[in-house]
């Protein structure tokens, strides 16, 4: 019987050849170089370029979101435990400090507010996830 291959999705494709682009100096050099040249008020224009494009596209965007809130959950879940099995806690903590003062505080706090509000008016939908999601922490025996 011939095996058919799995379907990972656009990431999990191109896992392995990431990760033999990554082996190269060059490479990270580059990935180095655009990374420290994010623009992020290059962010909203963005996502107002994908919403405002027409409604098929905003509607294709937005049906998206779950399944980038779980690859971004479980690329962070994946990144927060080898940092913290790779690195010590104080050499963390200094590291940690350094990046916080270069993250922008009022984006911040108004993104907060924003989330507050969206959460206040969907509130039904949320507070049917919030319960979902204490059932989750309660079957690992944590407490919400």
């Amino acid at each position: 019987m011939e095996k058919t291959p799995s379907i990972t999705g656009i990431v999990g494709e191109k896992t392995s050849l990431l990760a033999s682009l990554l082996a190269q100096p060059e490479v990270k050099e580059s990935l180095r170089l655009a990374l420290a040249d994010i623009d992020p008020d290059s962010g909203s224009r963005l996502v107002r370029t994908f919403m405002g494009a027409d409604p098929e596209v905003g509607l294709t965007v937005a049906g998206a979101v779950p399944g980038l809130v779980n690859l971004v959950l479980k690329a962070l879940l994946e990144l927060v435990v080898t940092i913290r099995r790779s690195f010590p806690a104080p050499l963390l903590a200094g590291f940690v400090d350094s990046l916080l003062k270069d993250v922008n505080t009022q984006d911040l706090a108004r993104l907060a507010d924003e989330i507050r509000a969206l959460a206040k008016d969907l509130g039904p939908a949320l507070s049917s996830f919030t319960a979902d999601l204490n059932r989750a922490r309660s079957s690992r025996g944590d407490r919400p």
